[in-house]
């Protein structure tokens, strides 16, 4: 199977810089900041060719159209497009993602 292209919404690249200046700041160290960053994009890259295999999103029981693919204690949420999948958030799991992601906040 052909894998689909990855491409991150805004959001998901300011989440992505905010997950890294938490680890340098919590570690104090370039390496296992980026290191942490680079295994949340492994993860992701990991479902482009198989998005389907993410877990899916549901809302009260109901499909949201969203998947997510779960590294350490984070979360990037996805959708399945025709020729592409789109990383709409990368939240921390213990966070209130389901308002983040439908209130926008």
């Amino acid at each position: 199977m052909n894998s689909s292209p990855v491409k991150y919404t805004h959001a998901a690249l300011d989440d992505l810089d905010q997950i890294w200046s938490e680890v340098f700041d919590v570690s104090a160290d370039i390496d296992t900041a980026q290191n942490y960053v680079d295994g949340i994009r492994q993860a992701i890259s990991k479902k482009a060719g198989y998005p389907k295999t993410g877990i899916p999103l549901l809302y009260n029981e109901h499909p949201t159209g969203m998947y997510f693919v779960v590294y350490k204690k984070y979360y990037a949420f996805y959708r399945i497009h025709s020729t592409y999948i789109e990383i709409i958030r990368v939240l921390y799991g213990a966070s209130d993602y389901m308002r983040v992601l439908f209130d926008g906040e």
